[in-house]
């Protein structure tokens, strides 16, 4: 599979366009993005373009016009943006599931002890100690 993260074209593990060893974890060395907006940028790819992405000159596509150029450029910004709409919603829902877990585990806890403590009461009166 072919992807594009930025300019770089990756196939492989290999950074076509520098000639770079790469990875979610190992960018470009040429590639204008941080370490963390290059995995971020890995994983949003792969999100957007699951089958890889069209690969210029091996399968024949080549912008031939700006126009054309604008249209495939402006096309990989909207398959970006929806997979940040895609991990954003996956986000908010792991996010309400922790709260809903710290609530409950809180609110449970608090039963368990405060359940010992009664336990605990209970015993110390029926021997007498309080």
């Amino acid at each position: 599979k072919v992807h594009f993260i930025g300019d770089c074209k990756v196939v492989n593990g290999l950074c076509h366009t520098h000639g770079y060893s790469v990875s979610k974890t190992v960018r470009c060395s040429k590639s204008p993005l941080t370490d963390e907006e290059w995995a971020a940028a890995w994983k949003l790819v792969q999100e957007a373009f699951p089958e890889g992405q069209s690969n210029p000159w091996v399968n024949g596509w080549w912008p031939e016009t700006l126009e054309e150029a604008e249209k495939v450029a402006g096309m990989y910004k909207r398959k970006m943006g929806e997979a940040v709409s895609s991990f954003r919603a996956r986000q908010r829902a792991a996010m309400e599931n922790y709260e809903r877990a710290a609530g409950k585990a809180a609110y449970n806890y608090r039963r368990y002890v405060v359940g010992e403590y009664e336990k605990g009461r209970k015993m110390r009166e029926a021997v007498g100690i309080a």
